[in-house]
């Protein structure tokens, strides 16, 4: 509903864009276009994802029908991803409408780009567009621009950390030592861990609570074999007489990170020392 103030003028607007009127269509306002955010919003091996959100204001008081979104994003100055939303909705008169862009940049490409920058530490990311006009209108597309900084994000690397006899208590623990390579810290969430030692499928408990791995530092997790004690008995066995393990570790590492959520798939093997 247009508010009584605007009707009038509404009613002109209306009667110039289907009457052809130059001069009154000369006096329409484009819309203002504004970058609200970009935020990243997932990591993974494969890709880093974002949203950015633009708040579209419309200036007249009739509907603004939007055509589509061109947008390209940069890193350290350099072009990633050309993109172009389409079905973008339309702007009610006189008010602001929040247009959100979704996007991903593959990660290898990522880490391409900030190999030969000053700082490997840090990157800038840009993005840039342009906002088209639909309908009857005959108005300019309008340009965006935004950039902001952000730390380079980098997988942290999961390894073996042993197997560990807890005699008193009859359990075995296994180790992995994480690594967190980036200047933010891990807010480490979950481990999905199946293991095989020397041929045997075990599962592991996970984490009793969040862990947290600070920046640029590293922890050693302890998961608990899962299984009956008649089925750790090999490994109890092979501990007490000092024998050495074949391991194989596989499963689902999920942190809450400076980037989101990281889901990364972990894999580790090799023989016990």
């Amino acid at each position: 509903m247009i508010p009584f103030r605007w009707f009038l003028p509404a009613v002109l607007l209306a009667l110039a864009l289907s009457a052809g009127c130059a001069h009154l269509q000369s006096l329409i306002k484009p819309p203002r276009v504004r970058v609200v955010s970009v935020t990243p919003t997932g990591l993974t091996p494969e890709a880093v994802s974002f949203v950015a959100k633009l708040s579209v204001t419309n200036q007249i008081p009739i509907r603004l029908p939007l055509q589509r979104l061109d947008f390209t994003v940069g890193v350290n100055g350099r072009r990633a991803l050309e993109g172009s939303l389409d079905m973008v909705p339309a702007v009610a008169g006189s008010a602001a409408q929040l247009v959100e862009v979704p996007f991903q940049l593959a990660y290898a490409d990522l880490l391409a780009l900030v190999k030969t920058a000053a700082s490997r530490d840090t990157l800038q990311l840009g993005f840039k567009g342009r906002v088209f006009i639909g309908g009857e209108f005959t108005l300019p597309s309008v340009p965006f621009s935004f950039s902001l900084d952000l730390p380079v994000p980098r997988l942290p690397t999961v390894s073996w950390a042993g197997v560990k006899l807890l005699a008193r208590e009859k359990r075995v623990t296994l180790g992995l030592k994480i690594k967190n390579p980036n200047t933010f810290p891990l807010d480490l969430q979950t481990l999905s861990v199946e293991a095989k030692l020397s041929g045997v499928k075990y599962s592991l408990l996970g984490l009793s609570e969040p862990r947290r791995i600070a920046a640029k530092g590293s922890e050693v997790i302890h998961l608990q074999l899962g299984d009956s004690l008649q089925k750790t008995a090999a490994v109890f066995t092979r501990l007490l007489t000092g024998q050495k393990l074949d391991f194989q570790v596989s499963g689902l590492l999920e942190s809450d990170t400076a980037f989101g959520r990281l889901k990364m798939p972990i894999h580790s093997q090799g023989k016990s020392r």
